[in-house]
């Protein structure tokens, strides 16, 4: 006697949570890739220091200020950085925010390798290595307001 099997139906996958998992996956990389800020406590933020210096490590200008409205000026371009990847040029000064509390921030300054940006690195740890976040801003916005502080002697960086 020959048994004859039913032939089973085809399991039908329900695309819909795959479709949301990969969509939230798509907007998290978008989020931490793309559209993730600087962040930078304004209001706690009470002086900063500037500090530019040559590829030999000579300082060729500095300049300190507590003006809140020159402050509030760079700290508006910053906080529109966007992040951007990492290379290994080196700094080519620095800006240490003063906090109200007695701490600093830092940000490590490099003009990078595109004319239309200036380039920083926002340092979030100190210890046991400095960890940084990297950012580009708006070069003639971030000039200006570094003029409006007294800095004219930036490095413009150049092409790779």
């Amino acid at each position: 006697m020959i048994h004859l099997q039913k032939k089973r139906p085809m399991r039908r996958w329900n695309l819909s949570p795959l479709i949301v998992l990969v969509l939230l996956a798509a907007g998290y990389y978008a989020w931490t890739a793309y559209l993730r800020r600087p962040s930078l406590p304004v209001d706690q933020i009470q002086a900063l220091e500037i500090s530019l210096h040559d590829q030999m490590g000579k300082k060729t200008e500095q300049a300190a200020s507590d003006d809140r409205t020159k402050i509030i000026t760079l700290l508006n371009v910053l906080q529109r950085g966007v992040p951007t990847g990492d290379h290994k040029c080196g700094n080519s000064g620095s800006i240490m925010l003063q906090l109200q509390t007695g701490g600093q921030l830092e940000l490590g300054l490099l003009a990078g390798h595109h004319e239309p940006y200036y380039e920083f690195r926002l340092y979030t740890n100190d210890w046991p290595w400095k960890e940084y976040e990297m950012y580009r801003v708006d070069r003639p916005a971030f000039l200006a307001a570094l003029a409006d502080l007294g800095i004219t002697q930036v490095d413009l960086g150049g092409p790779e």
